[in-house]
């Protein structure tokens, strides 16, 4: 078979043609090859293309750069609140009262809030007694 019919004629005479010399018409996919003009303007448009997607691209990656700056912090302390909520309690650094238990020989820390945060066995040290003044004011 040829590779090319009518290629002499107008286009429009030779889907003409093609019809007559035709057992039918089928609608089908094919490729058509495309000519040198065709084929400058699909560069031209890939191009242009490319170009916007770049530009994109680039606003994306500085979106997602400034994305990821402003969520650490809050990823960070959430992460910290986290632990928190799952021990229950909060490490803080602060003076705590020793209050010393003779009949248990224990020594308790307590925090401004009263709580106790630790406690250990009385030691010698602990059983020396010491005089508190009064301050009258």
């Amino acid at each position: 078979m040829d590779q090319f019919l009518f290629q002499e004629m107008p286009e429009a005479s030779r889907a003409l043609n093609l019809e007559s010399l035709s057992e039918g018409i089928e609608e089908m996919d094919y490729a058509v090859v495309l000519t040198q003009e065709e084929m400058a303007v699909r560069k031209s448009k890939f191009t242009s293309l490319a170009i916007q997607e770049a530009k994109l691209e680039e606003r994306k990656h500085k979106y997602l750069t400034d994305h990821k700056a402003e969520i650490k912090p809050i990823q960070v302390e959430k992460s910290a609140v986290l632990y928190e909520l799952k021990a229950g309690s909060v490490q803080e650094t602060g003076a705590c009262f020793k209050v010393i238990e003779e009949n248990s020989r224990m020594v308790g820390f307590y925090n401004k809030r009263g709580q106790l945060v630790s406690s250990r066995p009385m030691t010698q040290e602990d059983g020396q007694k010491t005089l508190k003044m009064a301050v009258n004011y």
